[in-house]
């Protein structure tokens, strides 16, 4: 946000017609808006920090409690449901102080005020989890950088509330603190857990298809016909460290003797792109001699690939994916590219 604030005044202090005070103010009081999963989201810059920020905190409520992209990221029936099972949350938590209320009279400390009072420090205590946990959901994206990491983040973190819950008897007038601590803690834990293996039905579908579809190392005489594709693929490919081609359903990756694991990696991003092109914008193979011209599939994932495969590379390593230690097993088959002529 704030490299997007410097740029726009960098912009302007770089056109002349631009430089005058007038100008300036009524450029930046134009609205700005952020696309956000294929919505517009209204920010203004916030002068003071540097930074842009939501126009009220409404969106940002919005935001917070409704899943990103919403409404046309879930089901028409997504709000409703979310309604009912806040209903069933708050039936939950009222039969739950009831329950502990009933544990308290059973073991002895009678009707009044004094376990009334605890059942009450109770839900003060599981409510500041509840929480905390939805706004730290907030950040569930950061969790998916080095999942291992933060998973045995979580545990420690977990273990750790459960001891700060074992300590309550010996300071028990900080139930309440600690407990809110440990219960925070606890859900901290639970939503980097779930964070760590949540995928959305679609995503899991499609990279099953492609982990079966998939054949990195192929044989270069196992996926052509003529000396044609192979003049075709050569000729379309000899920038790259691969070739990557369609057959019998199959997304066939041929390594060149000098593939690097990065050129691997740019591979699955083209098959990647090649599945979503089959997927949604129905464009079948029709052979790798096609394909590979102007307007054939491949030549249009590749030319995808090379214009955007350094930025998505860069936006990873920005956040912590590390991008060059490919964890994959290839076939051991390479080709040594020579003269096609």
């Amino acid at each position: 946000m704030a490299a997007a604030a410097a740029a726009a005044a960098a912009a302007v202090s770089g056109n002349p017609s631009l430089s005058s005070p007038s100008n300036q103010n009524e450029i930046l009081t134009q609205p700005i808006y952020e696309v956000k999963a294929g919505n517009l989201i209204k920010i203004f810059p916030d002068y003071l920090n540097d930074i842009f920020i939501a126009s009220n905190p409404g969106e940002f409520f919005v935001r917070l409690m409704l899943p990103e992209g919403f409404p046309n990221s879930v089901t028409s029936d997504y709000l409703e449901y979310s309604l009912w099972r806040a209903v069933q949350g708050v039936a939950c938590q009222v039969s739950g102080v009831l329950a502990t209320q009933a544990l308290l009279y059973a073991v002895g400390l009678g009707k009044g005020a004094i376990p009334t009072a605890a059942a009450i420090n109770w839900v003060l205590k599981d409510g500041i989890g509840y929480l905390s946990k939805i706004l730290l959901s907030d950040f569930g994206r950061h969790f998916d950088v080095n999942p291992k990491g933060w998973r045995l983040f979580a545990d420690l973190l977990e273990n750790a509330a459960f001891g700060l819950e074992m300590c309550t008897p010996a300071f028990p007038h900080l139930f309440v603190p600690i407990g809110a601590f440990a219960g925070a803690s606890r859900s901290a834990a639970s939503l980097i857990q779930a964070q760590s293996i949540v995928l959305s039905s679609e995503a899991k579908d499609a990279a099953v298809e492609i982990e079966s579809r998939l054949q990195l190392g192929s044989k270069l005489s196992e996926i052509i016909n003529n000396k044609e594709e192979v003049l075709a693929l050569f000729s379309l490919y000899k920038n790259e460290g691969y070739i990557l081609s369609e057959h019998t359903g199959k997304f066939c990756v041929v390594l060149k003797e000098n593939c690097s694991q990065l050129d691997m990696l740019k591979a699955l991003f083209q098959v990647n792109y090649l599945y979503w092109l089959e997927k949604n914008a129905g464009i079948e193979g029709r052979g790798s001699l096609y394909d590979c011209n102007p307007g054939g599939r491949l030549q249009i994932s590749l030319e995808y690939a090379e214009r955007e495969f350094n930025h998505v590379r860069n936006d990873g390593e920005s956040v912590g994916w590390i991008t060059d230690g490919l964890i994959a097993r290839p076939l051991p088959n390479r080709i040594r590219p020579g003269n096609t002529e």
